[in-house]
């Protein structure tokens, strides 16, 4: 059972004390098991999670799905989505037409837990209701049937056509327990007893895949990132809440490789947070003959970087000022433990209908926070967890915790992992997390050491915090004010990431390059914040620190040695035309402005052919740079 919300409660530290009170002769806790899933163990010395291999071995291979159409339905896929032909819709009452497209959704996992998408669509001139879902004939119900959960996003009520602005898709979403070996027919049925259908094959090669979704800080444009596996090639047709923007749209860049492929498009009007947007893009033909590629997503508009704490009340302005935290964050935790609560009940699943109704009861009453579930320690990739219930709400948040629940002393690269999986896991949508500000022993975070932790997480995409925690938990937990020097590296870092918030909002991650030694080199990623520029993070992986007791933070266990005259080599994205130094001359006219934004330094770098070389004075921890895009320059198209 969880804490009341007045204990500052954060359910993952309800499964720590269930743990703790199960301790078996060896020292380890068992947080339950999910049949044929990974098994975790915990024990104050660190987790063991068995298949770590295999995750590692899964997580390199290609994601698989395929769809095709049959009973007149367009069929489209997140993953790989050849369109047949035309829908063939439903007439309403005869004012409009309902139809419905069809696309598989694979999570990190190939076997486990593919999610079928059914994008609704309502052109009439009347509001529908969605009621209920029929899969391969029976009628759909979470825990049945293979069956894990299922819903109809953002609500079950679909807006008038004309109301073009609230967007015109309903997503229906069916998790299945395993991928299925046959074809699914899915329908869909109305208030009134009116039913669309549409139909997906088997899985098979994947083609394209949206990789991020963002918004220009005045939420004029969206930006959305995409990747194909076997061509480059620009897309066909752009929608957005079912408005052709194709004309609107500024082809910036085709996937290169790994390198995914950009597009900036002017919304048809502007949108605000928590809107649903529904994006579709439609892609030529890879081999002839052929129909067009389709990929598309319905996810809730976001602005902006959530920074929140487990332990600060939402009325609290005073404290929430000093901290450097939002007056009121942009997402909204809903207070569930799936991956304990799942494991104990032997079910996945199990944890689900209050998942689904609180995050449904928000969106009704107009909350326009987006409403997230987490991903506690207990979960895992090969137990299916990221996979299972990644989709489930607006956003996903994880706290992997590998200083106080991992053997590696070098904790912060083994967590890296975990901000992989997850920015996988929900795209398009986004990811938060919970850093791990508080002790049970002693061995806090150090200022460093967080620094370096949250700037890695802001370089694989992280659009939100929720500290943990302030306060503590007494007797026997500790927050981070216990540490005076923590404490004012988290106020730092909190006003840091609101100065760079409009470049960190659009930022999507592009690459992560290890220079060196991954025990004394660097980390080089970079990000593409829309078309305003590119964002270059540096951060130093040369440091030694252990995991014993450092005195709440008052005796440093972290040293990083700093780097002098780094010199850094970055690829120069097509679109981007750096903004020249101004007064170059001969040789320095290649010269561009590049600027560190927490040190508000300037550093002289030289474009070079496709790449921008420059040398960083020293490196301590990390270095966040920004080359700005020189304006009024049009992308490809």
């Amino acid at each position: 059972m969880l804490p009341p919300p007045s204990v500052a409660s954060h359910s993952d530290f309800a499964c720590s004390r269930r743990l703790f009170t199960r301790r078996r002769s060896d020292g380890r806790v068992d947080c339950g098991s999910v049949p044929g899933r990974a098994h975790l163990q915990v024990g104050e010395s660190g987790v063991r999670r068995s298949g770590l291999l295999v995750l590692a071995l899964v997580l390199a291979l290609p994601v698989c799905a395929e769809t095709a159409a049959k009973e007149g339905a367009v069929v489209v896929s997140n993953e790989t989505n050849r369109a047949v032909h035309l829908p063939n819709p439903v007439e309403a009452n005869g004012t409009g037409r309902l139809w419905a497209e069809a696309q598989y959704r694979e999570g990190l996992d190939r076997v486990q837990y593919p999610l079928l998408e059914v994008f609704l669509f309502n052109s009439t001139a009347k509001p529908v209701e969605w009621k209920r879902a029929f899969l391969n004939g029976r009628e759909v119900h979470g825990l049945t049937n293979g069956v894990v959960w299922s819903q109809f996003y953002p609500a079950e009520k679909a807006p008038p056509g004309q109301e073009s602005s609230h967007g015109r898709a309903t997503l229906l979403q069916i998790n299945l327990e395993k991928r299925p070996a046959d074809a699914q027919i899915i329908e869909a049925e109305t208030q009134d007893g009116q039913r669309v259908k549409a139909s997906l094959e088997r899985f098979s090669a994947p083609t394209v895949r949206l990789d991020a979704i963002t918004f220009s800080w005045d939420f004029q444009r969206v930006f959305i990132a995409y990747t194909t596996h076997q061509f480059q090639r620009k897309p066909a047709r752009v929608t957005i809440n079912q408005a052709d923007c194709t004309a609107k749209t500024a082809v910036l860049q085709t996937p290169i490789g790994p390198s995914p492929g950009l597009l900036a498009v002017t919304l048809p009007q502007p949108v605000r947070h928590g809107m649903p947007l529904h994006v579709r893009l439609e892609l030529p033909p890879s081999v002839p003959p052929g129909a067009p590629t389709a990929v598309q997503a319905l996810l809730r508009c976001r602005r902006g970087i959530s920074l929140d704490d487990f332990g600060v009340k939402d009325n609290d302005a005073k404290l929430r000022q000093e901290l450097g935290l939002d007056a009121r964050p942009g997402a909204r935790m809903v207070e569930a433990d799936p991956a304990c609560e799942d494991s104990q009940a032997h079910k996945m699943g199990h944890s689900t209908p209050p998942i689904l109704a609180t995050r449904r009861q928000w969106y009704l009453e107009g909350d326009e926070r987006l409403s997230y579930q987490y991903q506690c320690t207990a979960a895992t990739v090969a137990g299916g967890f990221y996979s299972a219930y990644s989709q489930i709400t607006d956003a996903l948040q994880i706290n992997p915790y590998h200083l106080a629940w991992s053997q590696a002393e070098r904790f912060i690269e083994s967590q890296e992992r975990y901000y992989v999986w997850a920015k996988m896991a929900a795209a398009p949508r986004c990811w938060l997390l919970i850093p791990e500000l508080f002790t049970t022993r002693g061995r806090f975070l150090e200022p460093d050491e967080y620094r370096s932790q949250i700037y890695g997480a802001v370089a694989i995409g992280l659009k939100g915090l929720r500290l943990f925690m302030y306060g503590g938990m007494p007797p026997s937990l500790f927050g981070y004010e216990k540490s005076p020097r923590l404490l004012a590296a988290v106020k730092q870092v909190n006003r840091e990431i609101k100065s760079m918030e409009p470049i960190l909002s659009a930022a999507i991650p592009v690459s992560t390059e290890t220079i060196g030694s991954e025990k004394d080199g660097l980390r080089l990623y970079t990000l593409w914040s829309g078309d305003e520029g590119l964002l270059v993070i540096a951060r130093n992986l040369d440091y030694h620190t252990d995991r014993q007791p450092n005195d709440f933070g008052n005796k440093p266990r972290c040293t990083f040695v700093p780097k002098k005259n780094v010199a850094l080599s970055v690829r120069k994205p097509a679109w981007l035309t750096p903004v020249p130094i101004p007064g170059a001359e001969s040789e320095a006219a290649s010269a561009v402005q590049v600027t560190d934004l927490l040190s508000r330094e300037t550093i002289r770098a030289q474009r070079q052919g496709g790449r921008i070389q420059l040398t960083l004075p020293a490196l301590d921890v990390v270095r966040v740079l920004w080359i700005p895009r020189l304006q009024n320059q049009g992308g490809s198209t």
